[in-house]
Parts: structure tokens; sequence; C-alpha cells
């Protein structure tokens, strides 16, 4: 089997971005060796199958739905590999954050299959074009690392961010999964689910850290008139595509002068080079 199955993160009826982006990336991935992208989902009754239903939108085939606690890890990892081993998937794909290295470690510890974190790409294996490998960043985001898996399994964690969300025609069949739920998967319990406050709260924290946190000193700098498409995706964490509209747009138009010439390449993610703006050099 070449199927991918995709951990979908949801909180209050809404499904978590950095985990649509999973699916539609899975999907792509899928569709390029042959299989198709699968989702699973764990929680209560506002999971309903018009919601599930959603995910075909984002290129998803089936969704595999489990009742249990959400926002925890090892109640993923049972239901995962309840449906690993009953439908086989190749890879299993998470679009990043603390909940996905849980589980996704946790599922590698279950499965004895490697696994591979921080990734900000996933391509076709020019040596096997029926497998995936993985690359992320490393050395403070001056190298690439390629991951191959061996075995029945790999285990694929993004980067927040790494994949690109994109929608297509749709509604995804939904499965429900009855898991019987081991013993120490119930001892933990969600007391709360991040941090709330108004836009003025959190902007009030990030001006004081800002102000009382000196920037690292050792942050490393990408010309970004002078690099090549990997360097900008590594160095900056942005994806392949922005990374290609930028050499495009600076081909055409010659050296970028300042952030604001660099926000002009068509399509690019403003907010994304804001946040990484100090690591952003023009000569």
């Amino acid at each position: 089997m070449s199927d991918v199955l995709v951990y979908v993160l949801h909180y209050e009826g809404a499904f978590n971005k950095n985990s649509l982006g999973a699916v539609s990336e899975g999907a792509a991935r899928a569709a390029e060796i042959g299989g198709e992208a699968h989702a699973v989902v764990v929680g209560g009754p506002d999971l309903t199958d018009d919601l599930c239903k959603t995910l075909g939108a984002y290129g998803a085939k089936k969704v595999f739905r489990a009742e249990g606690p959400e926002g925890l890890a090892q109640p993923v990892v049972d239901v995962m590999d309840r449906v690993i081993s009953e439908h086989g998937h190749a890879y299993a794909l998470f679009g990043g954050g603390l909940l996905g290295f849980e589980i996704g470690a946790g599922l590698a510890a279950r499965k004895q299959a490697g696994v591979t974190m921080e990734v900000t790409a996933v391509k076709i294996d020019p040596t096997h074009p029926g497998k995936l490998i993985a690359e992320r960043p490393i050395l403070g985001d001056s190298q690439i690392s390629v991951s191959r898996y061996q075995g029945d399994l790999g285990i694929i964690i993004g980067r927040i961010n790494a994949f690109e969300l994109h929608e297509v025609e749709g509604d995804a069949e939904v499965v429900d999964v009855e898991v019987e739920y081991s013993a120490f998967t119930n001892q933990a319990q969600m007391i709360s689910r991040g941090a709330q406050g108004s836009d003025d709260d959190f902007a009030t924290i990030v001006d004081y850290l800002a102000t009382n946190l000196p920037p690292h000193a050792d942050v490393k700098k990408v010309n970004v008139n002078k690099a090549a498409a990997a360097e900008l995706a590594s160095g900056l964490q942005i994806t392949d595509k922005d990374a290609s509209a930028i050499l495009d747009y600076r081909k055409q138009n010659g050296d970028f002068k300042s952030l604001a010439d660099l926000k002009k390449v068509p399509g690019i993610d403003a907010a994304r080079l804001d946040s990484v703006k100090d690591r952003i050099a023009f000569e």
C-alpha cells in the first residue's frame, strides 16, 4: 500500500490549519506514489459527519473517526496503531506542534518505525519512485538532512507552517473506528487547552519580550539576493513555492533593497517574512 495517514487536530468545531496543510501535503504526495491520503480524528460529539466530510476539500479520501479524549497523545497513538494495522498505510504524517511530536514519537515506538521531525519538505525518492523522502534543516538551518524509510511505515512530523493548504472538490468518506483503550491511555486528563486572552493581551506580552529579551547574537542571516532556493526555504523557514517565487522575481526585477521590496513577490507570505526579518540580509 502507498496510502498516507494524517492526524488532524480539532478544537471547538474547527480543524487546525497546520493539520489541514498536512492533509493537502499527504494528498499530493500519496497521489504521486499511487496511493490516497486518509485522515484520523479523535474526539467527542463535535466531530460530526458534516465536519469530518469537509476534510475531503483538502484531499482526504477517508476520515477515520474515533471517540476519545481530545488533546492527548496516547489515545491518538492507539487509534492510529489500529488503523495502520488494519489498512496498511505506508506513511503517517503530522502537521507539527508539540502534540504531533508526542503522537509521532509514541507511534514510532509502538510500530518500530522510522521517524523524522521538523520536516520542511516531503518528496518522491529519486532512487525509489514509489517511496517518499523527508527533508529537514540541520546545523542551524544551514544544511538539509534527507531521511529515507525502511520497513513498512515511515513517520513524518512537519515543522509548523511547513505544508501549504490547498483546497479541492469533494467530500471524504467517514469511517468510525472502535478502539478499546489500554488502562494507561486514560491516566492523563486535559485540564485546560491553550492560552486565553485578547489580541491586546498578546500584543502586550510580545512587546515585553521584545524589550526585555535581546535578540540572539548568532542568528544566521540569509542573503535573499544571493541565496539559492534550498537556502531560502531552510534559512527563512518558508515553503519551496515561496522560495521559487523569490528567485523568479529576483531574476526578472533585480536585487531586493528592503523588506518592502521582498513583500512585492506575488503570493509571498508577508506575515512569515515579518516573523523572520532578523534573518534576512540584502547585501
